[in-house]
């Protein structure tokens, strides 16, 4: 993962135009790409982490009415997992914690962790689905 930190604002352009300037062919101006990988439940992990950082900071009187939706946007990262369904470690943590559902939107899906029943029906039928 990169920052963003210490970066010449200028100093990419310029050496991707030099770049531009000097190609003689288009495979000239490919760039390689290889993001990471990261495994669902290391995800899930992560996911848990900021939960008990929220859960800190609201009472569970407050927790209870509100719905939790992380946005995952880690730079050259890809979410890596098989099937549409999440695997269910972690997730008593989260259940736990007394948020009356939580949700992560990322890249490339979206999935619901954890919804209790006085969730809405539009989150609770898609409790522990991983949607493209």
């Amino acid at each position: 993962m990169t920052t963003d930190q210490n970066i010449k604002r200028t100093a990419e352009f310029k050496e991707a135009l030099e770049i531009a300037e000097n190609a003689n062919k288009v495979e000239d101006l490919f760039e390689q790409y290889s993001p990471i990988e990261l495994k669902i439940e290391d995800a899930l992990i992560i996911f848990v982490d900021q939960v008990k950082k929220w859960t800190n900071k609201y009472p569970p009187s407050v927790r209870k009415d509100i719905d939790l939706l992380f946005y995952m946007n880690l730079q050259d990262v890809y979410i890596q997992y098989q099937g549409h369904a999440l695997p269910k470690d972690n997730i008593n943590d989260l259940e736990q914690a007394g948020w009356r559902s939580v949700s992560v939107v990322e890249n490339s899906c979206v999935f619901v962790v954890f919804a209790n029943e006085s969730a809405p029906v539009f989150i609770k039928e898609f409790a522990g689905i991983i949607l493209k």
